[in-house]
């Protein structure tokens, strides 16, 4: 029989790379159950999967084993084949569910996924380590679909069960941090450390969070030990706040390895290192290495933009979508200038040029969504090849205002959806090639309010554009209409 540490192998622990699915998470499965166990007998106990022979327990692992052999290579629908035969030997195995489970999400199937892992609580020991595992992938499904207010029960139950597991500790603190408890999202991300101290994620979400729930004398202290200001001062006046942000946005994006990657080697004299009561310790940017840092991004920005045919004259009166200016009177990126810069480099454009038009959406992205990852291999890949990454709020567009499902989008568009390294996914559309590249333009059309949804009065799986012609791309199947675009 599958151990625990054989079933993670197996999968379990692979990331879930999930989308909108409309109800998926809108009650715990172990919230319902709760419910309908008021109107039966106390005594009613868990079912149980029925007793194996020697032989046939025999056959499970071999059949098991087989499966991990697929999962292997990477070929995640040959291992779900296998772990679904695997089920039919002892229907209700809560490892063969879980493993299964797992592979499932690997291949983003959502609602087979989630309906595996509460069929496996639904077998699985309340008090078990597994079943707390189980509660915490659930809480990422939820989390992954923008439903965090669904996540945080899950991964309070995961904590409950087994506090020692940090997937549940760092998603209880995402899920804080939706919520804007900026506190109790800080010291879930310390709870997260203090298992797992070079967890990447955990580390960037405190560091997110922190400035929310530092005292003014903590923020003082801070600024001395970075050298920004002198050991004598002992009041933090507006200045000193406006650096403590643009250095902590600065180490948001990645700022010390940035210069390291620049420069080949970080200067002793552009880091210190802050010792905390617990024993953790964080590399910290010094005031000295900020400066550099920010000379060279100022420079980087003014290139980007060059790139984009802006002439220089009119880069420095570009404008966040929120109608601030990205750079200051000296030039200089603006605190929200710099995440609108870092944010266009990963492929979402939050920024108005001198001569469009102020657009509908004027918010900005701020803490966990705005921080853009670094490119994977696959990802840079998919770049070299013409590919355009849109936001998710995009993709959500594309998939109402086309019907087309996801996997027409990917069979008759190239529409890739691929994994971001940080257990989440990104979007890219085709850019370069007709006519799979035609729902991209349509998305350029809409961040430019040319392209809206259909309206009610259009035609069937009609793509609406102000008053502009209709195109048809999809019948309400989500298939690709027999009059759409062909091949």
């Amino acid at each position: 029989m599958f151990q625990r540490a054989e079933i993670l192998k197996a999968g379990v622990l692979a990331p879930a790379l999930l989308l909108f699915a409309a109800g998926l998470c809108a009650q715990p499965a172990w919230a319902a159950r709760k419910a309908a166990a008021r109107s039966q007998p106390a005594s009613q106990e868990k079912p149980k999967p029925a007793a194996l022979s020697r032989l046939e327990e025999a056959r499970l692992i071999a059949c098991s084993n087989q499966a991990q052999g697929y999962y292997d290579k990477k070929d995640f629908a040959g291992a779900e084949k296998q772990f679904s035969k695997c089920l039919l030997l002892r229907p209700g195995d809560p490892n063969t569910l879980l493993s299964l489970a797992g592979v499932q999400l690997e291949q983003a199937k959502y609602q087979d996924a989630k309906k595996n892992f509460d069929a496996a609580l639904v077998v699985l020991p309340s008090s078990s380590p597994l079943a707390a595992y189980a509660y915490s992938r659930l809480g990422d499904i939820c989390l992954k679909l923008y439903r965090p207010k669904e996540a945080g029960p899950y991964y309070k139950k995961a904590i409950e069960l087994d506090p020692k597991d940090v997937n549940a500790q760092v998603g209880l603190g995402k899920y804080y941090e939706a919520m804007e408890n900026w506190r109790d999202a800080a010291g879930a991300y310390r709870a997260g450390l203090a298992l797992d101290p070079i967890n990447p994620v955990a580390a960037g979400g405190l560091r997110r969070v922190e400035p929310y729930v530092m005292t003014d004398a903590e923020i003082l202290d801070e600024l001395k030990l970075r050298r920004v200001i002198p050991p004598v001062k002992n009041e933090l006046d507006r200045d000193g706040r406006v650096w403590f942000q643009l250095i902590r946005i600065s180490e948001n994006y990645s700022a010390l390895e940035y210069l390291r990657k620049k420069l080949g080697k970080l200067p002793p004299n552009y880091y210190i290192k802050k010792n905390y009561p617990d024993g953790q310790f964080r590399i910290l940017l010094t005031w000295q290495g900020y400066s550099v840092f920010r000379n060279l991004i100022n420079k980087d920005a003014v290139d980007y933009f060059t790139s984009k045919k802006v002439p220089t004259k009119l880069i420095f009166q570009i404008k966040s979508n929120s109608g601030k200016p990205m750079f200051s009177n000296q030039g200089e990126l603006t605190t929200e200038g710099m995440q609108v810069y870092f944010l266009a480099l990963a492929g979402r454009k939050y920024y108005t040029l001198p001569w469009e038009d102020p657009p509908s959406n004027t918010s900005v992205p701020s803490g966990e969504d705005a921080a853009p990852l670094p490119d994977t291999p696959e990802i840079a890949q998919a770049r070299k090849k013409g590919y355009e990454e849109i936001s998710t709020q995009e993709y959500d567009w594309v998939l109402k205002a086309t019907k087309c499902s996801e996997t027409t989008l990917k069979e008759s568009f190239d529409f890739q959806i691929l994994p971001d390294g940080a257990g989440g996914v990104r979007y890219f559309m085709n850019a370069s090639s007709y006519p799979k590249n035609v729902p991209y333009t349509y998305v350029v059309e809409h961040r430019e309010g040319k392209r809206s949804l259909p309206s009610s009065s259009g035609g069937k799986g009609s793509f609406g554009m102000g008053n502009g012609p209709q195109l048809s791309l999809c019948a309400d199947n989500g298939t690709l209409m027999d009059d759409g675009m062909g091949d």
